[in-house]
């Protein structure tokens, strides 16, 4: 079953979870929420309290005894008690959906934190937040600290910022390319020109007129 499908609600660090997909009436319900606390075993909708912030791969594994059915879904699941917010996902996941995958493929994680710390250093001293709700100094680049439109901000202008540089770099290798394309394509033009003409002797112009003699 490919479309197996749970939804889940997050509040502070307790989170619920609740099946959308029709499964077997007999079926078995097996949770791993990610951490090192109990699984949740044969529980349709469980809820489940996490220790600390941070993200979580929790995956469901439906089964029926006789083996008739079998099907699993995984999703990451953020928890914090800093933002009230957040994304589907970490910003250093999602900004795959923003750059061409000819493009993010081959980005590596430290170019990644390049263009995202960036952004995040000149978004920090903007946040406006309630007294004794700042972001120390010390975690400014740490996402679960932000509001979702703050990370969503971010993740946009690092891929804006990597693109621009990226695309810049291709216009300018396949300007350079075709300058010694054209500088080559003219030598050989000039090289053809001389064997079919021969040496040039002597240049007469009279007037209007001008006349060039070849061995």
């Amino acid at each position: 079953m490919d479309n197996l499908d749970f939804q889940y609600s997050v509040e502070g660090l307790d989170v619920s979870f609740t099946v959308v997909s029709k499964v077997p009436a007999k079926a078995i319900f097996s949770w791993d929420f990610g951490d090192d606390g109990d699984d949740g075993y044969n529980v349709k909708s469980p809820t489940h309290s996490y220790e600390k912030s941070g993200f979580y791969t929790v995956t469901l594994e439906v089964t029926t005894s006789d083996g008739s059915f079998e099907a699993t879904a995984s999703k990451m699941v953020i928890v914090s008690t800093i933002a009230k917010t957040h994304l589907t996902g970490s910003i250093y996941s999602l900004i795959n959906e923003y750059i061409p995958h000819e493009l993010s493929d081959p980005m590596t994680a430290d170019q990644k934190s390049l263009y995202i710390n960036k952004w995040q250093l000149y978004i920090y001293p903007l946040l406006a937040r309630p007294r004794g709700q700042e972001i120390p100094v010390e975690h400014y680049n740490d996402e679960l600290y932000y509001e979702g439109l703050e990370n969503q901000l971010i993740m946009e202008l690092a891929a804006w910022d990597y693109l621009n540089v990226k695309i810049t770099n291709i216009l300018t290798g396949t300007g350079q390319y075709l300058r010694e394309l054209t500088q080559s394509g003219a030598t050989e033009d000039d090289d053809a020109y001389t064997r079919t003409r021969g040496d040039r002797v002597k240049h007469i112009q009279t007037g209007p007129t001008e006349v060039d003699y070849y061995d």
